[in-house]
Formats: C-alpha cells, structure tokens, sequence
C-alpha cells in the first residue's frame, strides 16, 4: 500500500496535473500540495482532504486507496 502522500503524487501524475492545477482545483496553495506529496506537512485538515478526495479519485477503488492511506496516517 502507498502512504498518502506517495498517493497523491500518483494520482496527480495519473491525471495529468501540475502542482498548481491541483491546488486549483482542490482549492489549496500549490505550497500545501507539494508540503503533502513530499510528506513534509504533518497535519493535514479535514477541509484539505476533502478537496483532494473530490478531486484526484477517478474511480471507487482510488478513492478507497486515499480513504485507507488516510487512515493509517491517522494510526501512526
């Protein structure tokens, strides 16, 4: 299983996003999107999740993988 932040990067690459376009969309700073793909960000709030997970999953089984990244973060 991928940590979140590997995750994120995938996804993001997966979709054909930079960085800021991302950010754009998820309604963050590019800042925050690349604190959290390079795990340098050790909290991550509810709001910011959200706007990540209606944006990067495509598919049942990616948003499963986020919803399960998320929760072994939490169990660290």
């Amino acid at each position: 299983m991928n940590t979140l932040s590997e995750l994120l990067a995938i996804l993001r690459k997966r979709r054909g996003l930079s960085q800021y376009e991302l950010s754009t969309r998820a309604g963050l700073s590019e800042r925050q999107v690349s604190r959290y793909e390079t795990g340098g960000a050790a909290v991550m709030s509810a709001r910011s999740f959200s706007g990540l997970l209606a944006t990067l999953p495509e598919t049942d089984e990616e948003r499963e993988a986020m919803l399960a990244a998320l929760a072994a973060l939490a169990g660290e």
